[in-house]
């Protein structure tokens, strides 16, 4: 078998990790005092480290990463994705030449489809050949071996688990990435939804929840597109396929 990482994380982690960061004057947003020290081969060395390590805890003979470009097609979904987050005080100057050095060991990365994407995709189009390595929960919609290389956690997800939680981020959104679901069902009261529903039902009922809650059937379908992770992503031609409720999907070439 062969570990697919999600690289994203890895990377900001030793990004962060080996700089060190003083701010001396943050009064002014615009101008912001600080000085940084980095210690950019260090964070390559241990970096390259912990990835070795991601294949011995897996068992796995092979690797690989995949990265995510600055945009994705989300981005045409709704451009308010993603503006939630804000931008760190100083920036991490180590965070390119990482990426630069995961790209020249192999590393993956599309034009305009996140790693997410690609990772739950391969993981469909062929069963049994990859352990999903990640710290994302987004990436519980793909079935098959996961683990997490924070907590050093094996599990598997079922095919009906990974649908289940498609349609639990499509009520409660996902504040990460600054989608909002359904006005005033988080969690717990999606969980309470779906649990209470027969899953062949989740959609009809999911279309009832945002009509009461007065949302346009645009909005959720929105909503729906933006925390659905890819399925059927051709790496080679790069074509998008935005989910749709009837299966009937809209092809964007991107």
């Amino acid at each position: 078998m062969i570990s697919l990482i999600d690289g994203d994380s890895i990377a900001y982690k030793y990004a962060s990790i080996y700089q060190d960061t003083v701010i001396w004057d943050d009064s002014d947003e615009d101008n912001i005092v600080a000085s940084v020290s980095t210690d950019l081969e260090t964070a390559l060395e241990e970096m390259d480290y912990f990835i070795e390590g991601i294949r011995d805890h897996t068992d796995t003979d092979d690797s690989v990463i995949i990265l995510s470009p600055k945009k994705s097609f989300r981005y045409d979904v709704t451009p308010t994705y993603k503006g939630n987050r804000k931008p760190p005080k100083v920036p991490l100057e180590m965070l390119l030449p990482i990426r630069e050095h995961l790209l020249e060991k192999g590393a993956l990365l599309f034009d305009n489809v996140e790693a997410d994407d690609v990772c739950v995709s391969r993981m469909y189009k062929e069963p049994g050949k990859y352990v999903l390595c990640h710290i994302d929960k987004d990436l519980n919609q793909a079935p098959g071996k996961h683990y997490n290389y924070n907590t050093q956690e094996s599990y598997e997800v079922t095919q009906e688990e990974a649908d289940y939680w498609f349609y639990l981020q499509v009520l409660e959104g996902d504040s990460v990435d600054g989608v909002k679901g359904c006005p005033k069902i988080g969690k717990i009261k999606a969980a309470k939804i779906l649990a209470a529903t027969d899953p062949k039902d989740y959609w009809e009922v999911i279309e009832e929840t945002y009509d009461k809650a007065g949302m346009t059937y645009e909005y959720l379908i929105e909503q729906a597109q933006l925390v659905y992770m890819l399925r059927d992503f051709d790496e080679e031609t790069q074509q998008v396929n935005l989910w749709t409720p009837t299966g009937v999907k809209n092809e964007t070439k991107v």
